[in-house]
């Protein structure tokens, strides 16, 4: 039989107490959306809502794709996890018969609703914390460590489905999960590609298939909390961590495992070697993370360990770090002190030559080379110098001197501001500017343009109340039509002789279907008594006709409304379903807007405020 989609279940759930069986369900409110729908968490293998049920909040997972071991499956897991009693898991039910739609009953798990930050956004959050990330990532190999003590594994770790609470892990999502009763069967799907090995398939189903996963999420932890500008380098979070598929298939090219080899960390770099051999050779010989060693407190660069430093995006990596700055802490502040701030424009100083890096390590700015913009200020200087001398040995009159000087600032202003305009960080900063301003113009219009489907729905409704109450209109005419058959002159009315007949039809009175009180009281010689008459006869004859018609007007009513509920449903589904990706399409670039905006706080010290006062240093 064909399953649900998203927007059956969406319809059904509109009515709670109707469309479960469970009856704390049916108590329950759903989560809407700003239209009053249901609000849904969409994946390839199932929708989950949110509903209030008495103060006690649960997620409905409904299947868009069911197996048919699916029962069977999550009987072993849930007594497989009842006893582990692991403190990442959450409890579930799976009911065979949970959801009603158009009168089928479709199975649904039940579980408890988790408020919790997906991983990446947790991680995006901390990015400024390199201890807590440390944590983060020991944390995390504690996990995998507890998973395969009892046997489980979840088949799926990925950033969606592993949420942090109250700083602790929690997993979700068990469509995947592998527990050791389950042993001899295939998987019915591989886990996200970003997370997995490229030689998965739904023959790997063991105790095994989190050891990938757990290397690429537990390598980028381990990397990110030594040097989170790979965050932004690698425009992380956007359906992984660091690591992409590409990076998997073809390594030899993988800017992210570039990037985590050259970072100046022992236990990284150590990592990273052992995780390009994994990737480079057979699935079944990868090893448990809980076999991995680190050595903790290794030093490294200061400027890249300094927390709010975003500055080390950007930073000229064209000599080595240490002919820069030292490995000493205190060797930071003077640095950034030395540049007002504004460490941004280290993009254009060229790094020291070799044989000055003591210098450098000093903190003493005269090791830096001078950058155009002084050097134009030097000149300048000169220019207003020579301008004096010239004023004190008569040579130019004052306002001559003030005419030269402000001539001589307009293209020294000019040049200055050019130069800010074309710095790297600028350029960026403007570009996240202009793509924050369009995505909040695209956001006003969608969200006007899905107050469309609202009203599309009230005028489906209206027009299917219309013609539902066309049918009765339609119903009379047939009777009608079915009157105007019996003729007025072969009846026997009594008081209705051969004169009053005559008179009867040329006042438009010919059959039955004509008799009507307001237009044979009119007729010259029908009383009051003959007028009841025939009306008494025209009552009759109906009565009749619907009696013998009944059934087939019946049956013809219910077809016909069938007809038209089954058109309206289609149409209703159809905006529902538009309106649905609209959503989806508004929710997407929310979550754009909000990444741009979190990355447009890290340029607020980008300002032409900021770089005159480097130069002026």
């Amino acid at each position: 039989m064909s399953w649900p989609t998203m927007t059956d279940y969406q319809e059904a759930i509109q009515n709670p107490s109707f469309c479960f069986a469970d009856r704390e369900l049916r108590q329950g409110t759903p989560v809407l959306t700003p239209l009053g729908l249901p609000k849904p968490i969409s994946g390839s293998f199932a929708s989950v809502y949110q509903l209030n049920c008495n103060g006690r909040h649960y997620a409905v997972r409904c299947f868009l794709r069911y197996h048919e071991d699916q029962a069977q499956r999550y009987a072993a897991i849930s007594d497989t996890l009842a006893r582990a009693r692991l403190p990442y898991m959450v409890t579930f039910d799976l009911i065979e018969e949970g959801i009603r739609i158009q009168n089928t009953w479709y199975p649904i798990l039940k579980m408890e609703w988790i408020n919790g930050l997906p991983l990446h956004t947790y991680i995006e959050h901390h990015l400024d914390d390199s201890a807590l990330l440390d944590d983060l990532a020991e944390g995390f190999r504690t996990l995998v460590a507890d998973l395969g003590r009892a046997g489980i594994a979840h088949g799926d770790l990925q950033q969606g489905n592993i949420l942090i609470v109250n700083h602790a892990f929690r997993l979700i999502d068990y469509d995947g999960m592998f527990v050791p009763t389950l042993r001899g069967m295939d998987s019915h799907e591989i886990g996200h590609r970003n997370y997995q090995h490229p030689q998965r398939t739904e023959t790997d189903f063991g105790a095994h298939i989190d050891d990938f996963s757990a290397w690429v999420i537990y390598l980028s932890l381990k990397a990110l909390s030594v040097q989170p500008a790979l965050w932004r380098e690698l425009n992380a979070g956007d359906e992984c961590l660091l690591f992409r598929h590409d990076d998997f298939v073809h390594l030899a090219s993988s800017p992210a495992m570039r990037a985590i080899e050259q970072i100046d960390d022992r236990d990284v770099r150590a990592l990273a070697s052992q995780f390009r051999t994994l990737v480079e050779g057979d699935l079944s010989r990868v090893p448990p993370l809980t076999g991995t060693e680190t050595v903790r407190g290794t030093l490294v660069d200061s400027v890249r360990r300094r927390a709010g430093s975003w500055l080390d995006d950007y930073l000229d990596r064209r000599s080595e770090p240490d002919s820069l700055v030292s490995e000493s802490p205190s060797a930071e502040p003077d640095a950034y002190e030395a540049y007002g701030g504004a460490t941004w424009v280290l993009d254009y100083i060229d790094p020291a030559p070799e044989a000055d890096a003591a210098a450098a390590n000093t903190g003493d700015d005269e090791s830096l080379p001078q950058h155009a913009e002084r050097y134009a200020l030097s000149a300048y200087c000169m220019f207003v110098y020579l301008l004096l001398s010239g004023l004190l040995t008569g040579l130019l009159t004052p306002l001559t001197g003030l005419a030269a000087a402000g001539i001589g600032a307009v293209p020294l202003a000019g040049f200055l501001i050019v130069q800010y305009v074309f710095f790297p960080e600028v350029q960026k900063k403007r570009r996240i500017t202009l793509q924050v301003w369009g995505l909040r113009w695209e956001l006003l219009v969608l969200t006007q343009y899905v107050q469309k489907f609202g009203r599309d729905r009230q005028r489906l409704n209206q027009e299917e109340s219309a013609r539902l109450a066309s049918l009765d209109d339609a119903i009379e005419e047939a009777i009608e039509h079915e009157l105007a058959q019996v003729a007025l002159h072969h009846a026997s009315i009594p008081g209705i002789n051969r004169l009053l007949e005559i008179r009867l039809r040329l006042f438009g009175v010919r059959s039955a279907a004509d008799v009507a009180e307001d237009r044979i009281v009119r007729v010259p010689g029908i009383d009051q008594l003959r007028a009841n008459n025939l009306i008494a006869w025209r009552t009759e004859i109906e009565q009749r006709v619907r009696r013998q018609q009944a059934r087939l007007l019946r049956d013809w009513r219910q077809s016909q409304q069938a007809a038209i509920q089954q058109e309206y449903r289609q149409q209703r589904k159809a905006v529902n379903a538009e309106e649905a990706a609209q959503h989806r399409i508004i929710d997407r670039k929310t979550a754009d807007l909000e990444r741009l905006q979190r990355d447009l706080l890290n340029y607020d010290d980008v300002t032409f405020v900021a770089y005159l006062k480097w130069i002026f240093q």
